[in-house]
């Protein structure tokens, strides 16, 4: 693997917040942070406050970037919450760390923001606000890259950083990344070596791990195989002796990481495997997303283009319905190359279009992809000469970017096998020579050796093909070498993990065996034990009971007599309040009654003092002589008493109708109206409770099958239930408005019949209080109520459940607390 891939790896998987910040973005920023900086320098008393602005303060300063005001407020944040004891405080320290990478999908950020919110459950906002830091333009690295590692050596110099090793861990790990990128691999591994010891200390073990996958990747660059293979066994060891599941998923994505740097694609793919087989589908979401996006890449490598597009297509489905554009566009723009592989042309087209939309990445950069995809499926497709301006324009757009010289490479190489194909051979010749020219990787300049030689051959300059062909035959050599080096190393780490995993089951076995020995040894002992004690007792209470049996006979009688003297009184008790509840149905019941007569008793009234004041007027018209305002009012008077009589007769059909469902026995059935019996029984409900608070108002929904036909039931108990699940209703509407806050709410009950094959249903609906999961079972007991003591008994359902099965029907509730409940009666038709 060349230097500059790499290098781009490592520095990409730190970095730095405020990389591609745009002017304005950084002005905005810097605005805020003096802003949060006001706030600090006025606060005064509240500490936990003054914990929320400094880490504030810290990351809007890791964006800007001002690396040593944001450590140095970060250390003064922890200092307080450390005093305080402040466990949201620890949290908010974790997640500042992770706003201090740029690339908030790097493994390292993700820890700390998972550790945050483990610790705490209130920092959602924050870690949005944190994941809002990354919705920004990248730019040049190379530009910030010097005045970055200047930052984080001052400020890794200050002594109130000295004795926080976990910020100079990650500034070392900072560091590491900055000498990589400015070409000292040497130096850059001296800081990783240190950043890793640092983590180590203080028991950071995933980080630690993180680091050293990334340092045996190094090694391997600098050819020191040696030292690289003790820490991959190191590495190893470490994941066999790790027993925590969370611990060891990352581990192995660590580890899967390690072997991706270095190209071993098998053993990256493993890796990537078992971690999405430990990771937890909701708690390590983010990096079961960013692993499944490897595993897509380890498979292209590996020329899996199927597995590849299969694996992104997860990969993308996760990260639309998290809403993680920036990783979104990426893969958008990844997946088109498999899919071309294997010829699936119209799903890249598809994927190509929405990589276009990307707002945040660089422009040119998504351009050119777009136009190297083109170019890549007119080329596949045979179309040479139409794929030419597609490659052309791509590699227009690359030349404005920098760090992308592969991709340049590639562009020529295309157009040189395109060229090729259309016979202009000096062309492609020009093409595949910048092609070989540039600082490519080994694919491109295997191909375009082997194009070389191909081109110079149909020009006949058969020494130029000769040689270029001899040259593409030592670099298959070469890269056949050390694949037959990356296979045996494979296979030796494959037979270490096996005599690992065979060595850890031996152990596990034999620790089995042992417990199982020494349990049947202790088992055998608690029952010879169990047995000696059992005998003794058995003798000691024969001898007792034989002793005390006469005294407990005597006891017995004197308990059983007890028994039923308050056997009697709780059967007295119960009849009591049975009637006391039939009592209290029956208050309702004249409450709603004398509501319904004093309505047509205000109108006789009224009617009759009106005809008073008529008779009077007549008398006055006749000795005036005036018979035809006589006649006029004569008529007024009779149509008056018509009224009278109307509502007299209303007052009796009341009346009657109580008189009537009171005379019934509780045994007779009769063909009874259930229509009428609810729309009655829901008057007489709501005027009941009317008449008790003048107050309450709710608004009273019929809804009456007009095909119900009459059934035989007891209309007075029928009556009774219905009163009943309406009073408890009406009840429920209240509680709630007196309860809520909502100045919306409007209490409502509704009441409905419907006609079903073999049934009917009654329903009494409320929008109330509900009724709580946790007590549902118990509605339908005797004496439980959820009302104030003295305001219920306790058997209202219980008396209602018990008449609805000796209809042989159903009594069903449906109900959500908060939000009200639906009771259900089911007669047989």
């Amino acid at each position: 693997m060349k230097i500059k891939y790499l290098l781009c790896f490592l520095f990409l998987a730190l970095c730095l917040n405020s990389l591609g910040q745009t002017s304005s973005d950084i002005e905005n920023y810097k605005f805020k942070k003096d802003s949060v900086k006001q706030h600090i320098e006025k606060s005064t008393g509240d500490e936990t406050r003054m914990v929320r602005l400094k880490n504030e303060f810290a990351r809007l300063c890791f964006v800007i970037p001002e690396f040593e005001d944001g450590f140095l407020a970060l250390q003064e944040a922890k200092i307080i919450s450390d005093k305080l004891d402040y466990k949201e405080g620890e949290a908010m320290y974790y997640l500042t760390l992770s706003s201090f990478y740029y690339d908030q999908d790097n493994p390292i950020s993700i820890y700390y923001r998972k550790k945050a919110q483990q610790l705490s459950n209130y920092l959602e906002e924050e870690v949005n606000d944190n994941n809002n830091f990354t919705d920004l333009p990248r730019s040049n690295l190379n530009e910030d890259v010097q005045r970055f590692q200047d930052q984080f050596n001052k400020v890794l110099a200050r002594d109130e950083l000295s004795n926080n090793k976990e910020i100079q861990a990650n500034l070392l790990y900072a560091i590491a990344g900055t000498h990589y990128r400015l070409g000292y691999p040497e130096t850059a591994l001296t800081k990783l070596t240190e950043a890793i010891r640092l983590f180590s200390e203080i028991g950071e073990i995933y980080p630690a791990f993180h680091l050293s996958t990334i340092k045996m990747g190094s090694l391997v660059y600098l050819e020191k195989e040696e030292e690289a293979k003790k820490i991959e066994l190191e590495l190893i060891k470490l994941m066999s002796a790790e027993q925590d599941k969370s611990n060891l998923a990352l581990i192995h994505s660590a580890m899967a990481n390690g072997y991706r740097m270095q190209g071993r694609w098998s053993l990256a793919i493993e890796y990537y495997l078992k971690a999405l087989e430990l990771l937890d589908p909701v708690e390590d979401r983010e990096l079961r997303i960013i692993d499944q996006y490897n595993l897509a890449i380890a498979y292209e490598n590996y020329g899996m283009d199927s597995r590849a597009a299969d694996n992104y297509r997860i990969a993308i489905a996760d990260l639309e319905k998290e809403k993680d554009t920036v990783q979104l566009y990426i893969a958008y723009g990844t997946i088109v190359f498999p899919l071309i592989a294997i010829e699936k042309y119209d799903e890249a087209k598809k994927y190509m279009q929405l990589s276009l939309k990307d707002t945040i990445r660089n422009k040119d950069y998504a351009l050119a992809r777009y136009n190297d995809a083109q170019g890549q499926i007119l080329k596949s497709q045979g179309k040479y000469q139409e794929a030419i301006p597609y490659f052309l324009k791509a590699e227009e757009g690359f030349r404005k970017l920098e760090g992308v010289e592969w991709a340049i490479a590639f562009m020529n190489l295309y157009l040189a096998e395109c060229n090729f194909q259309l016979e202009n051979y000096m062309r492609a010749l020009e093409y595949a020579t910048e092609a070989l020219n540039l600082d490519s990787n080994d694919q491109v300049t295997e191909k375009a050796t082997l194009l070389l030689s191909q081109i110079h051959e149909n020009l006949d300059n058969l020494a130029l093909a000769y040689q270029y062909l001899k040259d593409y035959q030592l670099l298959r050599s070469e890269k056949e070498k050390s694949e037959e080096i990356n296979r045996i190393a494979d296979a030796e780490i494959r037979s270490i993990l096996d005599e690992s995993e065979k060595t850890i089951n031996f152990l596990e076995r034999e620790k089995l065996k042992k417990e199982k020995e020494s349990l049947f040894q202790r088992g055998l002992i608690i029952s010879v034990l169990i047995v000696l004690i059992s005998v003794v007792v058995f003798a000691i209470i024969l001898y007792r009971n034989n002793k005390n049996k006469q005294k407990a006979n005597a006891q017995l009688k004197r308990q059983k007599k007890k028994i039923e003297q308050t056997l009697d009184q709780l059967k007295a008790t119960q009849s009591q309040l049975i009637q006391s509840e039939k009592m209290a149905s029956l208050g309702e019941l004249t409450a709603g009654i004398a509501h319904e007569i004093q309505n047509p008793l205000n109108f006789v009234n009224n009617f009759s003092e009106i005809n008073n004041e008529l008779l009077d007027e007549i008398a006055e018209e006749f000795e005036k002589g005036n018979h035809s305002e006589v006649r006029v009012i004569l008529n007024d008077i009779r149509n008056n008493l018509n009224k009278i009589n109307h509502h007299g007769k209303r007052a009796d059909a009341i009346v009657k109708g109580m008189l009537q469902h009171s005379r019934k026995e509780n045994s007779e059935k009769e063909p009874t109206d259930l229509n009428v019996l609810c729309d009655e029984y829901l008057r007489l409900a709501y005027h009941g409770l009317r008449a008790k608070d003048k107050s309450f108002n709710a608004n009273l929904e019929k809804d009456f099958d007009p095909a119900l036909e009459k059934i035989n039931v007891m209309a007075q108990e029928i009556g009774r239930v219905i009163l009943n699940l309406l009073t408890n209703a009406f009840y429920a509407v209240h509680q709630k408005k007196c309860q809520t806050s909502d100045p919306g709410y409007v209490p409502k009950v509704k009441i409905l019949t419907r006609k079903k094959p073999d049934q009917v249903c009654i329903q009494v609906k409320d929008n109330g209080i509900g009724i709580s999961q946790n007590i549902l079972d118990k509605v339908f007991q005797p004496f439980f109520t959820t009302k104030p003591s003295g305001q219920g008994t306790g058997l209202g359902l219980y008396l209602s459940y018990e008449i609805i099965q000796v209809h042989g029907g159903e009594l069903k509730i449906d109900t959500q607390e908060g939000e009200g409940t639906i009771f259900t009666i089911l007669l047989p038709a």
